[in-house]
């Protein structure tokens, strides 16, 4: 049962992204305090996403990931997710082109 509503959970988080993400209109800046409530925990916006993935192998943040016993941490509950959400993630990323990473152009 808890991983039933852990993948719903991911897949709902993943499409509020991808929302967000592609919904955005750039024309008009809105202010944080108008977006989120004053009572709100965690207010997240993300400017330049592509730019972010060109720097992100020169990150501190990515150079742990990269160590072998944090990758290998990273492995474990990697390789428990249920094949199904694995060809779904695949599936949302050829749509949406969201990792083509290295970038190009």
């Amino acid at each position: 049962m808890k991983r039933i509503l852990f993948g719903v959970f991911f897949v709902v988080a993943i499409a509020a992204l991808l929302f967000l993400l592609l919904g955005r209109d750039e024309s008009e800046k809105t202010p944080a305090a108008r977006l989120a409530s004053p009572d709100s925990v965690l207010y997240l916006e993300l400017r330049d996403v592509p730019e972010s993935m060109k720097r992100w192998p020169e990150t501190t943040l990515s150079k742990i990931c990269l160590e072998p016993t944090v990758a290998r941490f990273f492995s474990r509950p990697i390789g428990q997710i249920p094949p199904s959400w694995k060809a779904a993630w695949s599936a949302l990323v050829l749509m949406t082109g969201f990792m083509n990473y290295p970038p190009t152009g």
